[in-house]
């Protein structure tokens, strides 16, 4: 039964419909929440059934990614989601631009032509690996602009490590000087 007074009564006729031991917060007795907990718990696996057969089919037809572009679609319809959308393209974009990849301002700009000059794209891998701290090595034969070009950037991305202050390396995990900066809960074993 349901109640529909604030005190527990039927119409305020001050008879209790329920047992308040029984009844929940929301005036469902445990009977009653099994049996809608049961009816819900086959809709949303039959809703789950329905969404899976609609995604194997899409992805069949537009691709494996399809999932990942229903949600952007669904996420650009509203100021905020475009504004994530736009985050993630344009932290994309700054990766790519730091590891040196061809960057072009169309909307093709990460297919396989790329335009890049030749000295711009070394000068960017040399940045790339004095930012890294890799060895300065490269393949461009020393007496071609793209080898110089590649110091100038490699110089370049060491004079910003040393800017922002030497660190010591890390040391191994393997050393016995480490010092485990776990929790206590983390690192005695289980009883």
């Amino acid at each position: 039964m349901a109640r529909s007074a604030k005190d527990g009564t039927k119409n305020g006729s001050g008879t209790q419909t329920e047992h308040p031991a029984t009844a929940g917060h929301n005036g469902l007795s445990e009977d009653d929440k099994r049996t809608r907990f049961f009816s819900y718990c086959t809709n949303w696996e039959a809703a789950r059934a329905a969404v899976k057969i609609v995604e194997e089919e899409a992805k069949s037809v537009l691709g494996k990614h399809v999932i990942r572009d229903f949600r952007t679609q669904i996420a650009q319809r509203t100021p905020e989601g475009e504004a994530r959308i736009r985050e993630r393209i344009d932290t994309a974009l700054r990766i790519l631009r730091w590891n040196a990849k061809a960057l072009g301002t169309q909307a093709n700009f990460l297919e396989d032509d790329d335009r890049t000059p030749a000295v711009d794209r070394a000068e960017e891998e040399g940045k790339r690996d004095g930012l890294a701290g890799a060895p300065c090595k490269t393949d461009y034969a020393p007496d071609t602009e793209q080898y110089r070009r590649f110091m100038q950037g490699y110089h370049a991305g060491q004079a910003t490590m040393v800017k922002a202050g030497i660190k010591p390396m890390p040391v191994k995990p393997d050393d016995d000087n480490v010092k485990d900066l776990r929790p206590r809960h983390m690192t005695q074993p289980d009883a």
